[in-house]
């Protein structure tokens, strides 16, 4: 049904909403964009529908605004919608393209649409006057048009996809594998290696550690493929991965890789241990003592992997009032006992080996993810891998099936050792460069990026650990640091990507997107009002324009009046679509530079002796926990890359 509406007096923008006069028309696609349009303007007519009819009623001489999708259908719509209104002797003053909506706009509230009405109207003023002569003007947007000429002037730059790993992360088996998989495969290959990675780390158990501190760290991983649904290549990436391990290890294939996280309770029970009971004893119906019985034998085996190939659906349970799905993940990430102390779940869980691998689009992330989950460490136990669709292979491919054969083969072997190693140790150029990447994995990021890497060293520790048990190693050298250190930089860069310079609080955000939209800057009463229509407090605003300030992503000016200085606030850094240009990946012009975010000291050869007793060449171990020292033979270091590992600049 057609919804003709006066747009309701509302003061956001006065100096621009004033102009918008009687003989204005917004014509929006849905209900929902109608009645956030409604709360913006100060008179004019407003419709919900693009109906022909309706449009030849109502649009003579008036000036038109289209309120269009960027895409989908929506936009074929829009454009009849146009024809029509010349048709009927309107002139169509503006087309008001929201950009990166889609055909959906749920999520699209009332503020935002206020600043981008905003931009829309008043980036050309002498069309708010009479209508001018010649051909309709160019679509407008408020990424496209800012309100001053300087800024017409300024470069827009899409953000950038994350630079692919370095080749050091393709060290070793781990690498072997990746390349071999690559040239008939579509998947990404830095989706290829994290999943193999992840699911070696599961297969191997929890006997393998590496200690900080009282603090131990297993083999066991999480980790996150982002990317568009289908195009990216998600799930293809996983099958080639599991054809690999799957076959080294087939009862953990079939037995220990599951999906469907719903509860905390529910992953409890898939690795819970034996539970136990009291029954009493009974002699002709009278009761003589107690007898310890086992009313569930429990699970034997301890390893779990979780596949989770619409992880969409795991962040809606999981934010649901009562769920307890995402602190019973953070323990299995932690490797402590799960435990839930509900009576309808007495089962609780000593020495799981959870790992998880999840599939996601960005919008799903975007849209899903709790400013709760993003704050409290669920996010920041995961690896954040951006992948995509690496080649097109109409036809597929299909690897050698002897290279294939030799490859599980030593992957067999590398499991087999991992699962009797104990605790690994470093070697002293290994602790050199750890000591030397550590203060800068450490050091804290601001915003929304800052909560979700921010187990930086962690991550890299347990990526060097399953480099060092594919290479058969019970020491961590140099080359297994690198590898990982290379790996935990893509996750960053595509964590960087995905999270821009969002502060991770909701209110927050809202106040930086419309600073975003005002190239004039905004004060705090009109902060509260275009955002929070009033009803939030000024203490409320100051603290949320607090976080920004110490984000680095706003300033404030002091402005002479007549009277008491006024203050106004404006977003500061290059922004784009909601995002920021990715700094952290090399320019995409020019040629590639090697390895450089960590400088790795040159490689000095193999310690002299990995005994316990050895000298300077190792750091030793209880002697209790050095049992996997299985003496191998060295393999060759960094060779596979062609560098000369003597000379200082091959990192």
């Amino acid at each position: 049904m057609t919804a003709l509406m006066k747009t309701k007096p509302l003061d956001p923008l006065d100096r621009v909403l004033d102009r918008v006069a009687e003989d204005w028309l917004f014509l929006c696609p849905s209900g929902e964009i109608a009645n956030a349009v409604a709360q913006i303007g100060r008179y004019g007519l407003i419709t919900d529908v693009y109906s022909p009819k309706t449009i030849r009623r109502i649009a003579r001489g008036k000036k038109i605004v289209v309120v269009a999708p960027s895409g989908g259908p929506g936009r074929q719509q829009a454009l009849e919608a146009m024809a029509e209104c010349r048709a009927a002797g309107a002139r169509v003053v503006r087309e008001w393209c929201l950009l990166g909506l889609g055909v959906e706009f749920l999520d699209f509230t009332s503020w935002s649409l206020t600043f981008d009405l905003a931009n829309c109207l008043w980036c050309e003023q002498p069309w708010l006057g009479a209508p001018a002569t010649g051909a309709d003007p160019e679509p407008c947007s408020r990424m496209s048009r800012t309100t001053s000429t300087d800024d017409d002037e300024a470069e827009i730059t899409l953000p950038e996809w994350p630079a692919p790993p370095e080749e050091a992360a393709y060290h070793g088996l781990a690498g072997a594998i990746v390349r071999s998989i690559e040239p008939h495969s579509e998947a990404d290959p830095a989706a290829l290696l994290a999943q193999l990675l992840v699911a070696f780390g599961s297969m191997i158990g929890r006997s393998a550690h590496v200690r900080v501190g009282a603090t131990w760290h297993h083999a066991n991983e999480f980790a996150l493929m982002v990317g568009e649904t289908s195009a990216a290549r998600k799930g293809t990436s996983w099958s080639e991965v599991c054809r690999f391990v799957g076959a080294v290890d087939p009862e953990w294939r079939d037995q220990r890789i599951l999906g469907g996280l719903s509860t905390g309770a529910g992953l409890i029970y898939h690795v819970r241990d034996p539970l136990g009971g009291k029954e009493p004893m009974r002699d002709k119906g009278t009761v003589t003592g107690y007898q310890e019985v086992i009313r569930d034998h429990g699970v034997s085996d301890k390893r779990l992997l979780v596949i989770e190939t619409e992880f969409g659906g795991v962040l809606k349970v999981s934010s649901r009032e009562g769920n307890n799905l995402s602190a019973v993940m953070r323990q299995g990430w932690d490797g402590s006992t799960l435990a839930s102390m509900t009576k309808s779940s007495p089962y609780r869980a000593t020495g799981a080996h959870v790992s998880i691998i999840g599939h996601i689009t960005a919008e799903e992330l975007t849209r899903l993810l709790s400013q709760c989950d993003q704050a409290n460490g669920f996010a920041n136990r995961f690896l954040w891998v951006c992948c995509r669709r690496s080649k097109l292979l109409p036809f597929g491919g299909r690897i050698p099936p002897d290279e294939v054969d030799r490859l599980q083969a030593r992957l067999s072997e590398a499991a087999a050792f991992a699962r009797s190693a104990a605790m690994i140790q470093w070697t002293r150029p290994a602790m050199a460069i750890w000591d030397e990447v550590y203060p800068r994995l450490t050091s804290p990021r601001p915003g929304a990026l800052g909560m979700v890497s921010s187990r930086a060293e962690a991550h890299t520790l347990r990526l060097a650990l399953l480099y060092t048990l594919l290479d058969r190693s019970d020491r961590i050298e140099p080359e297994h640091l690198a590898a990982a250190l290379a790996l935990w930089d893509y996750c960053q860069r595509s964590a960087a990507y995905l999270f821009g310079t969002t502060t991770g609080d909701r209110d927050a955000d809202r106040i930086l997107e419309a600073l975003r939209a005002c190239s004039q800057g905004l004060s705090r009463g009109e902060i509260r009002r275009a955002c929070f229509g009033d009803n939030k407090s000024a203490d409320h605003v100051a603290s949320k324009l607090t976080i920004l300030l110490q984000a680095g992503s706003v300033r404030r000016e002091t402005v002479a009046t007549a009277g008491r200085p006024a203050e106004r606030w404006f977003a500061v850094g290059d922004v784009v679509r909601g995002n920021v240009k990715n700094v952290i990946s090399p320019q995409a012009t020019g040629p590639r530079t090697p390895y450089h975010v960590f400088h790795v000291p040159t490689y000095q050869g193999p310690p002299e002796d990995h005994s316990p007793s050895a000298g300077p060449g190792a750091v030793a171990a209880d002697p209790a926990d050095s049992a996997a020292g299985a003496h191998r033979e060295k393999p060759d270091v960094l060779d596979h890359r062609g560098v000369d590992p003597t000379d200082p600049d091959a990192f």
